[in-house]
């Protein structure tokens, strides 16, 4: 009996011995775990949780677009008002450009009196804006003509055409001549080339002639005299004008002693012929003004 007992000891003690060692290799986990432990010492590794951001929603866009903004390129310089349609020229209070008239003056003797002109010839214009600088237009209309370009008060303009109190004018940049429409009455202006008739009833008589030369030209006034009678022209402002006697086609038989050129203001010449008489306005490029007193006795 003592020996059974010893053998079974030492079996119990041999397994036991042998789950130790297994215990420590790790080759049985089941003799190395307590199932019946309320808590594990092992602790499972914890899982990862991706996280991921939802792009936020972009709110709803509008049906309703925003105006497009029209650019336009303008020259520098604030836009003048200007003249539209014939029925529509604006009553700005601009200044009217200067233009003095041909007046005559009464004697005891006779009525003298100038005739309209027989011609009017515009070419030249000076700026004369009052909300300067001038605006020159492609189109002679503010609706749908653009600025192309502007221009300072006292710049001389060429006029090639008139419409509709707009003016195409030909202007320079650099070397290169432009042409476009500029407002009128933003502009001064006079008869460039005139021709008018001097009538003296009676055969005699004193006139007053007063305009202005804008630019270039010649104003002529034309008068009948017969041989004997005595002419006096007397410059109140200005220049004398030259004074050719009739049938003078080339000009060459003047009166007054060099006319605008001369020093004087005033001359008296005895007439030699019959005919038609010719007084001559003549101006080369900025013009002047002029005022004199034709005498016929």
């Amino acid at each position: 009996m003592g020996m059974i007992d010893f053998s079974l000891k030492s079996s119990k003690s041999s397994v036991v011995r042998v789950a130790s060692i297994a215990c420590l290799l790790g080759l049985l986990t089941a003799a190395c775990n307590d199932t019946s432990a309320p808590n594990s010492t092992i602790q499972q590794p914890e899982t990862e949780t991706e996280v991921t951001t939802k792009p936020q929603e972009e709110p709803p866009k509008s049906n309703i677009q925003p105006p497009e903004t029209e650019v336009t390129s303008k020259p520098q310089g604030r836009p003048s008002p200007e003249p539209m349609a014939p029925d529509n020229i604006p009553t700005s209070p601009s200044p009217s450009p200067t233009r003095l008239g041909t007046t005559s003056t009464n004697n005891e003797t006779a009525e003298a009196k100038i005739d309209a002109p027989q011609f009017c010839e515009l070419n030249q214009a000076i700026v004369a804006d009052p909300d300067p600088p001038l605006n020159i237009r492609n189109q002679p209309n503010v609706t749908t003509g653009l600025v192309i370009a502007t221009v300072d008060n006292g710049r001389f303009l060429g006029v090639k055409d008139e419409q509709n109190g707009w003016l195409q004018v030909t202007y320079k940049i650099g070397e290169e001549e432009l042409s476009g429409w500029v407002a009128k009455n933003r502009t001064e202006t006079n008869c460039n080339y005139k021709k008018q008739q001097i009538t003296f009833p009676g055969g005699e008589g004193l006139v007053e002639i007063r305009d202005r030369h804008i630019g270039s030209g010649s104003h002529e006034y034309i008068f009948s005299a017969t041989a004997g009678q005595t002419l006096t022209v007397t410059a109140k402002k200005g220049p004398l004008p030259f004074i050719f006697a009739p049938k003078e086609p080339n000009r060459q038989q003047e009166l007054s002693g060099g006319g605008h050129y001369s020093p004087k203001t005033n001359v008296t010449v005895e007439l030699a012929a019959t005919g038609n008489y010719l007084l001559m306005f003549d101006s080369n490029y900025k013009g002047y003004e002029y005022d004199v007193l034709v005498e016929l006795r």
